[in-house]
């Protein structure tokens, strides 16, 4: 095989392998992001969990004042 030929098949190698490097980043990085993507959406969920539940828990106090100021006729919330 002449010289040549063979510079090229190396060539030709070298860029295969490089591929192969590249495609093993990118599926590294595609992991990745979807292992970030779940975590956030648990985060999300948490605090969405948070969130309700701390309504929840002010819902009855808020029910009691918007009762007392009706019966005080004071205005619940005024608009700015």
């Amino acid at each position: 095989m002449p010289k040549r030929e063979m510079m090229i098949l190396i060539c030709i190698y070298l860029k295969r392998l490089q591929m192969m490097g590249i495609e093993v980043q990118l599926r590294d990085e595609k992991l990745k992001a979807k292992e970030e993507g779940e975590d956030l959406a648990q985060e999300m969920a948490e605090l969405r969990y948070d969130w309700n539940l701390r309504l929840k828990e002010n819902e009855g106090k808020v029910l009691l004042m918007f009762v007392v100021f009706q019966m005080l006729e004071v205005p619940f919330m005024r608009t700015w």
